[in-house]
């Protein structure tokens, strides 16, 4: 009973402070404004009583409260009871799913942690020397990518958790391979070549999940991966070395420069003959029919015109398309050079190879893309993928103006995006609202920003975060760059 009085006393407490205070509810508001907008997704992790919750709902924001303490998760539930744009999670986050022991401070719940190492810095700390936590209690935990597939990404997070913020963010994502829900991410992996050390490979399985990973045996993830699937459409790009690609249907060999578009494919990789580099650009796919995740829809697969010919010094750029077309089966839908091949007259040599589109997030699972119209810029949540062949500078130097540079990015679909001035360091400088994801596949070439140059060789990698850019190859050879531009705010 006394336990119930001091708790009870203990939100009271809490609810008078949070909510009494005029000028902090207006310095909340103006500070929150910042980063939410009307219909935005906000999650308040340690929502505690919830005033940061009515401080999301007054900018319009949908809120998801999470509270593990059982009495101010009731709490949450009355103030917000008939507030549909606010759902209450009465759990820990962590960086697993389970339970969690939280220690409690009756008189003062808005310190409860599930952190020993929170209170033992606390117990000498000034200021928090009559703070006690006398009572446990064990809750529910999930991770915050369960809560995200559940409820979608927020655009907002703010997470008040007394010590155990890294847990929190622990559970984001677990670095299985497929991305983080919602999101994407890049990775270069370095595999081996076969040696004497190489383990044996295992036998191969029924389909085993894992996450939002299934696999089924076959490899000894050394030089050999297992045969497995992700919930993800992959962007893989040979940087060095050699793989093999095993489908359900053939088998194939990529070479440096060559590219695979994983449409959320059973796959296994093999680098035994030369170990090989390789950059994966994962994002979230939808998978409508559950784990089986197969091709959607009846898009035609596109292949380039007969004697298709490209500007002097540009190579053709291979594309491989992998896709479920029946459960548990992968399937080759195209082996072949890029189909669509864009140029620029004023720059002779000059080719952008078109890859691939996505036009939204979670990807969709489909044959092709590149009927969409999408090509230097993709779709504000969606992604687009080229290559680029950039000639010598000093072919087309000096002959290039603002007529020039205008029908370019006319015929690329994109006017807006060049930044174009007679002062600017290069006459084709363009600004786009989008993560690029650069990686020089051949030669060298400088990147030209507003305040510097930084030189780029084959095999590196450029992260560029809606900068206004160029790129000046001052070598005397083509240069080539794939480039995945993903939509940003």
């Amino acid at each position: 009973m006394r336990d119930a009085l001091v708790s009870a006393y203990g939100v009271a407490r809490s609810l008078r402070i949070y909510y009494g205070d005029r000028a902090r509810r207006a310095g909340m508001d103006a500070l929150y404004r910042r980063f939410l907008q009307p219909g935005d997704l906000a999650f308040d992790i340690g929502a505690h009583v919830g005033d940061r919750v009515a401080s999301f709902r007054r900018l319009g924001a949908r809120v998801v409260a999470i509270e593990p303490q059982p009495q101010l998760a009731w709490v949450l539930r009355i103030l917000y009871a008939f507030d549909r744009k606010v759902t209450v999670e009465p759990v820990a986050l962590g960086s697993s799913a389970g339970s969690i022991e939280l220690k409690l401070n009756l008189p003062n719940p808005t310190v409860a942690t599930a952190s020993d190492t929170f209170i033992d810095a606390a117990r000498d700390a000034e200021g928090w020397k009559e703070q006690r936590w006398t009572r446990t209690r064990t809750v529910p935990m999930t991770t915050l990518d369960a809560l995200i597939e559940k409820h979608g990404v927020p655009q907002f997070t703010k997470i008040d958790v007394e010590g155990f913020e890294d847990e929190v963010l622990a559970g984001l994502w677990d670095d299985e391979f497929p991305c983080p829900v919602g999101g994407g991410h890049q990775r270069v992996v370095h595999w081996l070549a076969k040696t004497a050390e190489s383990p044996p490979n295992q036998p191969y399985k029924s389909p085993e999940p894992h996450g939002r990973t299934w696999d089924r045996g076959g490899g000894n993830h050394y030089n050999r991966s297992y045969m497995h699937k992700t919930r993800s459409v992959d962007y893989g790009i040979v940087i060095s070395g050699e793989r093999v690609m095993e489908l359900d249907d053939c088998t194939l060999t990529l070479k440096p420069g060559d590219i695979v578009i994983d449409v959320g494919a059973w796959h296994l990789w093999d680098s035994s003959a030369q170990g090989c580099l390789m950059a994966f650009d994962m994002f979230d796919a939808e998978f409508v029919d559950g784990p089986a995740g197969t091709a959607q829809g009846n898009d035609k697969p596109m292949r380039p015109p007969e004697n298709q010919k490209l500007p002097a010094g540009v190579k053709p750029q291979r594309r491989i398309v992998a896709i479920d077309r029946e459960a548990g089966k992968s399937s080759l839908v195209g082996d072949t050079a890029s189909p669509d091949v864009r140029t620029d007259p004023a720059r002779p040599g000059f080719a952008l190879q078109r890859m691939w589109v996505v036009d939204g997030f979670p990807a969709q699972l489909v044959y092709e893309t590149l009927h969409l119209s999408h090509v230097l810029v993709p779709p504000a949540k969606g992604s687009v993928l080229n290559v680029f062949t950039f000639p010598p500078d000093a072919a087309w130097k000096g002959k290039v103006g603002a007529p020039e540079v205008a029908a370019y990015f006319k015929a690329m679909g994109a006017p807006e995006a060049s930044t174009y001035s007679p002062q600017a360091p290069h006459p084709y400088m363009q600004k786009t609202r989008t993560l690029d994801l650069c990686i020089v596949l051949e030669g060298e070439i400088v990147l030209v920003l507003d305040t510097q140059e930084v030189t780029v060789k084959a095999g590196e990698i450029v992260v560029q975060r809606g900068t206004n850019h160029a790129w000046s190859n001052r070598s005397g050879k083509p240069a080539v760059i794939s480039i995945a531009s993903h939509g940003s705010k």
